[in-house]
């Protein structure tokens, strides 16, 4: 009888020390998947940007706002603008610089960033509530800003050269993104009092290149790929065409140190 006690006691202690280290065992586990959950999260700003500043591609895109736009062409630009967002990546950035007449024209309009559309998120509540921030807070804004090139009047000046270099300088130059995208919706006419391609129709970049208006005006574009979408205008058909590109506005991109990577005609 003595004996049956001390068994029953020791098997009692055993059952308790497998109990405990059980208990032991998910507790190590929980703190585990804990530390590599926490690991895994990103934290973002006001905006869904990235804090640590590690966007794996930084885009601008850069509205001329100069002129007003044909219905077909905010049709086409609305089709791209939804087509740029579908094709985000997770956590990039997106600036967007309106081209117009107004002190705060060399400021961005908008700076957001794609927080995802929670189709990796395997629990479903959190799949949702990931997809309406996608929605509300950035394909909706972002979507908006081009439709936004429709509500204008047609400015007198179009400095497209100087827009350039405040992007490359307010942008460019403080990011560390491996890829660096702008994307510039206009028709490519430079207009200012100093240098204008309405009064000069000579688009051999060489010409300009030696100029002081180059020398202050020239950006900073240093690995920098352009997706130009050409807006074309009838009444620009005797200064818009292959040259004006070819000759002008392409050497001057490489001078800046960037790449014209893709040209789109939007008529």
């Amino acid at each position: 009888m003595k004996k049956s006690k001390k068994n029953k006691k020791k098997n009692n202690n055993n059952l308790s020390l497998i109990g405990i280290s059980i208990v032991a065992l998910l507790f190590v586990t929980l703190i585990y998947q804990y530390f590599q959950l926490k690991q895994g999260m990103v934290e973002l700003d006001g905006d869904n940007c990235r804090v640590d500043g590690l966007f794996p591609r930084d885009t601008v895109v850069l509205l001329d706002s100069t002129e007003v736009l044909s219905e077909s062409q905010q049709v086409n630009i609305k089709n791209r603008a939804e087509k740029l967002v579908r094709n985000s990546l997770v956590h990039e950035r997106f600036t967007i610089y309106a081209l117009q007449d107004n002190p705060d024209r060399f400021k961005p309009t908008l700076t957001l960033c794609n927080p995802g559309d929670g189709q990796e998120k395997p629990e479903l509540l959190k799949a949702k509530k990931q997809l309406r921030a996608f929605k509300k807070e950035f394909e909706e804004p972002m979507i908006q800003s081009f439709r936004d090139m429709s509500n204008i009047e047609s400015s007198e000046s179009s400095p497209i050269m100087e827009m350039l270099k405040f992007v490359g300088l307010r942008t460019f130059a403080k990011s560390d993104s491996p890829d660096k995208r702008l994307i510039l919706v206009s028709d490519m006419v430079e207009h200012t009092e100093s240098y204008s391609q309405y009064r000069n129709r000579n688009f051999d970049f060489r010409s300009l290149s030696s100029t002081p208006y180059f020398r202050e005006m020239r950006p900073s574009l240093d690995g920098v790929y352009i997706n130009l979408l050409y807006i074309e205008r009838a009444s620009l058909a005797e200064i818009q065409g292959g040259d004006h590109v070819t000759k002008f506005w392409q050497p001057f991109v490489r001078r800046s140190g960037g790449q014209i990577d893709d040209i789109t005609y939007i008529n």
